[in-house]
């Protein structure tokens, strides 16, 4: 499963985060709601509710082998505060659209119940929609205080009131903001709102239910829907370590960008794992050699005409991918991804698989073959020809 991937329209897919939960409110019977970090769907340059709402800021969502598009439109939020003032968290709250609803009921991770019950030592699981697994952790002692936000021109640093917030050993990357953290009966435990990547490393977490009393929210449970993901099959066991792919012969000295670039386009929302599964297949092609017809090196591979989709002239991906830069936080992941595997260090999750489609379609090709791996909403083959 991959965790879906939120942004503010207005900002683009500079701050992403990820949905913590879905939710009803008894004030407005029928409607569904999101529920994630404040920063990640509300302007932090616009502390004025109304002048956002005037705005109608509205949340891009990336669902696993759908085009992204608008799902949501910002509710309320806690604006945050700098310069030693306590914050109560960081959190906010989005209306789904209607026809948004199925879909995100059917990607978002469903709790068995909440809980406050988090102390020193317990365990929690996350899953942020950038980290793109299941990530366990064990709940550490310390304040929350002196977290960094980058706000337009500027790097400010918020604190946060003890009482409403736990951290935890490190379970989170940047782009991960929002993400829900479970105890291992699936209770809905946390909402991720910030990591500290030096010194003390950790991942800081708002407890939730003061989060829920605060928006008057009520998460949508999965005995509400029981054809939803069940929280507890995070806890899953961790997938097995597999061997490294060797790298092709020596690569041409753009290969990483095209590499990066060619992974950013077919795989960006699908989370590391889902990445490095498409990143294996180019390298499962390349090291094949010239004789396959789809070439030896990786940018052969990567640019071969109607291969990968992103690269075909008339994709509206195309001017995107192009466009990309380091200021992208799928990007700079794709970039690490694409390092490794030139590098000879990325491990092959695939079962050398050479082929790979969306899972909600099944090609010609496709057809009487027998899947290799599924990876988030990709499934792969390594019986083609």
């Amino acid at each position: 499963m991959a965790a879906p991937r939120i942004y503010m329209q207005s900002y683009g897919s500079d701050r992403p985060g990820t949905i913590c939960c879905l939710a009803r409110h008894p004030q407005y019977p029928g409607k569904l709601f999101l529920l994630s970090a404040g920063h990640v769907v509300a302007p932090l340059e616009v502390p004025d509710l109304a002048a956002v709402r005037r705005q109608r800021v509205r949340i891009v969502c990336e669902l696993p082998g759908k085009t992204a598009r608008p799902v949501a439109t910002l509710m309320n939020w806690v604006p945050l505060q700098y310069g030693g003032a306590i914050n109560r968290f960081d959190a906010g709250f989005a209306e789904v659209d209607a026809d948004a609803q199925d879909d995100l009921l059917a990607q978002v991770p469903l709790p068995t119940d909440v809980t406050s019950l988090v102390e020193e030592g317990w365990s929690i699981v996350a899953e942020g929609a950038q980290t793109g697994a299941p990530r366990k952790g064990n709940v550490r002692e310390g304040r929350v205080d002196g977290l960094r936000y980058r706000t337009t021109g500027n790097v400010e640093y918020a604190d946060f009131a003890p009482d409403n917030h736990f951290s935890t050993d490190p379970v989170s990357i940047e782009g991960d903001s929002g993400a829900p953290a479970f105890d291992p009966e699936g209770r809905l435990a946390g909402l991720l709102v910030a990591g500290r990547t030096e010194g003390d490393r950790r991942s800081y977490f708002a407890r939730i239910q003061p989060v829920l009393r605060y928006f008057g929210l009520e998460p949508v449970l999965h005995a509400d829907r029981p054809a939803g993901i069940d929280a507890r099959l995070l806890w899953s066991a961790p997938a097995q370590a597999a061997a490294a792919i060797p790298p092709p012969a020596t690569p041409p000295s753009d290969a990483v960008d095209v590499f990066a670039r060619t992974l950013w386009g077919e795989a960006r929302g699908e989370g590391q794992p889902g990445i490095e599964g498409v990143a294996s297949v180019v390298l499962n092609r390349a090291r094949r050699g010239p004789r396959y017809w789809w070439g030896g090196t990786v940018v052969d591979v990567c640019k071969r005409p109607f291969q990968f989709s992103c690269w075909n002239p008339n994709d509206p991906n195309r001017a995107r991918l192009l466009a990309v830069g380091a200021t992208d936080v799928a990007f700079r992941l794709c970039l690490d991804v694409a390092r490794a595997a030139v590098a000879g260090t990325l491990a092959d999750s695939t079962s050398g698989a050479t082929h790979y489609h969306v899972a909600s379609m099944l090609p010609a090709w496709a057809r009487g073959k027998t899947p290799c791996a599924r990876i988030g909403s990709h499934v792969f083959y390594n019986d083609i020809e």
